[in-house]
């Protein structure tokens, strides 16, 4: 269900309760998913704040996730035809 196949789920909460905007959660998201992280979970003691309303919430760090998702889905692409001929690695920037 996690996609993790070997070793241990690594988890965090963020916690908005301490006064984190929906933009300062999202924010967040984006460094421990850089490093890993296998899931990210909200803090479940707090709803629905006036300086962090739930939805604002969701769509900021949904926001920050779909846009490492397509970076990973673009990367992966690029790979598999490079893996079947389609494009060279000519094309790629060296490093």
């Amino acid at each position: 269900m996690s996609g993790v196949a070997k070793g241990p789920l690594i988890g965090t909460i963020i916690k908005p309760s301490v006064g984190l905007t929906p933009a300062k959660t999202a924010a967040q998201v984006k460094p421990l998913s850089d490093a890993g992280t296998d899931f990210i979970k909200d803090d479940e003691l707090m709803g629905n704040s006036p300086q962090s309303p739930f939805d604002e919430r969701v769509e900021a760090v949904v926001r920050v996730i779909k846009i490492m998702l397509m970076l990973m889905l673009m990367l992966m692409l690029m790979l598999m035809l490079m893996l079947n001929g389609q494009v060279s690695a000519c094309c790629l920037p060296s490093i």
